[in-house]
């Protein structure tokens, strides 16, 4: 197993520093250390303690770039980090968490770090009971607390041990392990509260959904329609024109939260303009506006492939490309929709999930056979 940690930036978030740096630089970056991880041996990338859901994407394109520069593709793992009220530090919700990571179609999705096991349970549930990819769960010791201005982990070995068991055993866990302040002994207890007894069978509900940044949506609403606010919108909005040609972005946020009020489940943002030739910069810069504070999912509207992807680039969420049509051809369409897009296949690992069988404890080859991801492109459909 090869870790990725997150960078010390937060590029979905509006800090002046912390922020200021663009997707392609931390695709780049991932893609550097990932060669290196696979051409030193790795078995498996887990990319982890991720605290910024755009951060995880980048890793993830730069992972498989480097799938595509060392003609050797590895199972990926995402694993994130929850605060104690189960969000990330820029506040996406665990359901985001899942819907936008199955989207991207790594191979197992999991939780490290940040807390104990103890509040680990809603997550983890969720994560079982509408995910179709295996689950991973590898917690610290407890809530570390201040102990002579030193860090000290609580939870004992068998208390671990016994709630990491029940994650397999009642939710159906597929790989478990110990993050900060864990040690042989709780390994050891672990391995021994884990046994031979069967892991969980799951039944996921894995009904269609997008995301923003914070939450999801399901695509079938209950009461149908899916409504989709589409006042966000220059070609039909005249106030919304006027506000970007004076690149008024608080005022587009108020009718976008209008819209959200009114009922919207998502936004169709459109920033195109006669008058200017800067739409890519100003969808860039809308949907990052978007984002950090409207939490309805986004239908990123053009018809320019260049604009799609400078969206797409600054949207943490997995939202719907919108516009996308027949009316010149394939050409046109193929460079809007991820024309290079192809698979690869990841190394065997043993096709077990979701059936009656043991537990895997992290650092073993869990997961599933033959396991077909995508190769990068100059757009992906999943991180839509």
């Amino acid at each position: 197993m090869s870790n990725i940690r997150p960078t010390g930036f937060l590029p979905a978030s509006s800090d002046a520093v912390l922020g200021n740096i663009t997707f392609a630089a931390l695709v780049e970056a991932f893609t550097e250390q990932a060669s290196g991880l696979i051409e030193g041996g790795s078995d498996f990338i887990i990319i982890e303690t991720a605290q910024d859901i755009l951060e995880v994407k980048a890793a993830i394109f730069g992972v498989r770039a480097a799938f595509e520069q060392t003609g050797r593709a590895l199972p990926i793992v995402a694993s994130v980090s929850l605060d104690p009220s189960g969000r990330m530090l820029l506040g996406t919700d665990i359901g985001a968490v899942l819907t936008i990571l199955e989207g991207l179609r790594v191979d197992i999705i999991g939780l490290n770090c940040s807390t104990g096991p103890e509040l680990m349970h809603d997550a983890i549930r969720h994560l079982c009971a509408h995910g179709s990819s295996p689950v991973s769960c590898i917690p610290n010791a407890g809530l570390p607390i201040n102990v002579e201005g030193r860090a000290h982990f609580p939870l004992e070995p068998e208390p671990m041990a016994a709630e990491l068991a029940r994650f397999v055993h009642e939710y159906g866990v597929d790989m478990v392990g110990g993050c900060c302040g864990t040690t042989p002994a709780h390994l050891s207890a672990l391995i021994a509260a884990l046994g031979t007894a069967p892991r969980a069978a799951r039944h996921p509900d894995v009904a269609p959904r997008v995301a923003s940044s914070m939450r999801a949506n399901e695509l079938r609403q209950q009461p149908p329609p899916l409504l989709i606010g589409e006042r966000v919108n220059s070609q039909g909005s005249r106030v919304v024109k006027r506000l970007l040609l004076a690149d008024d972005y608080d005022g587009i946020l108020d009718v976008a939260r209008t819209q959200v009020e009114g009922g919207a489940h998502a936004l169709d943002v459109c920033v195109a303009l006669t008058e200017r030739s800067d739409e890519a910069e100003q969808m860039q810069t809308l949907v990052k506006t978007l984002q950090m504070a409207v939490d309805a999912p986004l239908v990123i509207d053009s018809t320019d492939a260049d604009v799609i992807k400078a969206a797409l680039e600054s949207y943490p969420g997995r939202g719907i490309v919108n516009s996308v049509n027949l009316e010149n051809g394939r050409e046109r369409i193929d460079a809007r929709v991820a024309s290079r897009i192809h698979p690869v296949e990841v190394p065997d690992w043993p096709a077990d999930h979701g059936t009656d069988g043991p537990a895997h404890p992290a650092g073993s080859s869990a997961g599933r056979r033959g396991r077909r991801v995508p190769r990068p492109g100059c757009l992906q459909p999943e991180p839509a």
